[in-house]
């Protein structure tokens, strides 16, 4: 059990969701009969990644909302707090932005008690993404300038120039050009500038999958073709 978690990480950045969705069935099926309720949680996590990955957002919803319920039952703070942001990723797919944003925010709560700097970061994104649902131009462009400056704390360059672009886009559509040529001029100037993964990847929630995907340049696009 404890080697499917790395080999979930290994497989997931290269889209092998037939051998993902072989893997967490096992590991769930195998946690069911040992009444193992962690290792159940994380198949279901590990579901809900395969799930994310077909697009299938209300059958993630489903995976994460029982894997939710196990990690509140074993107490597991980091657990909980994970499959919140997961979760209202799935809601800000499905459009029920309302519901995404009450998830997204305690999601940050929990991020902010167990100190997950990246965990806040993307969480911001995600809650700008599901405010510009409801039409709350104000309340995104606030919450991407607070997720561009943890990013940039911690040094996280992808996540910085994702959240510039993201407000470049918001400026133009407000009108402001100017301040939106200058957004996304500083994103070009960042360190491992990556003008493309931002492009595949514009309009998708910024999940808990995000991070290793981009490190390895691995979009949404380019995953589709291979899923399997």
């Amino acid at each position: 059990m404890r080697l499917a978690r790395p080999l979930h990480w290994y497989l997931y950045p290269h889209a092998r969701a037939r051998e993902l969705h072989t893997l967490a069935d096992v590991v769930i099926g195998t946690a069911r009969r040992l009444g193992d309720r962690e290792s159940e949680a994380w198949g279901l996590d590990h579901l809900s990644a395969v799930h994310w990955l077909h697009r299938r957002y209300d059958r993630m919803r489903q995976s994460l909302e029982e894997a939710l319920a196990l990690w509140r039952e074993t107490g597991d703070r980091d657990g909980e707090r994970r499959a919140l942001g997961n979760l209202a990723d799935a809601l800000a797919e499905l459009e029920l932005y309302e519901e995404s944003v009450a998830v997204q925010r305690r999601h940050l709560a929990l991020a902010a008690e167990t100190g997950d700097r990246m965990a806040r970061v993307t969480g911001l994104g995600n809650l700008a993404r599901a405010q510009l649902g409801l039409g709350r131009t104000a309340d995104a462009l606030s919450c991407l300038e607070e997720s561009m400056a943890r990013a940039r704390e911690i040094g996280e360059h992808a996540l910085e120039g994702l959240a510039l672009n993201e407000i470049s886009f918001i400026l133009f559509d407000e009108g402001r050009v100017r301040e939106a040529q200058e957004h996304m001029t500083r994103a070009a100037l960042l360190p491992d500038a990556n003008v493309g993964a931002y492009v595949r990847w514009r309009g998708y929630a910024w999940s808990a999958f995000f991070p290793a995907c981009m490190t390895l340049r691995v979009g949404p696009r380019s995953s589709e073709r291979t899923v399997g």
